[in-house]
């Protein structure tokens, strides 16, 4: 029983290990492209604010 027990345990540290090192690439992949992605988005929130104070600061109040 106890030589099934280590067997076991064995098994799910090497399952462990494979599964990790095939999600490990896809989750960088994701963080690289959620990082494009904020960027891009805090960049036409930046536009969008400066057109909306270019907006507020007319002339013709």
């Amino acid at each position: 029983f106890q030589t099934t027990r280590w067997s076991a345990l064995l098994v799910g540290i090497i399952y462990g290990k494979m599964r990790y090192d095939y999600l490990k690439p896809i989750a960088e992949e994701e963080r690289r492209i959620e990082a494009e992605e904020k960027k891009a988005r805090e960049e036409a929130e930046r536009i969008a604010k400066q057109l909306a104070e270019a907006n507020e600061d007319t002339i013709l109040k």
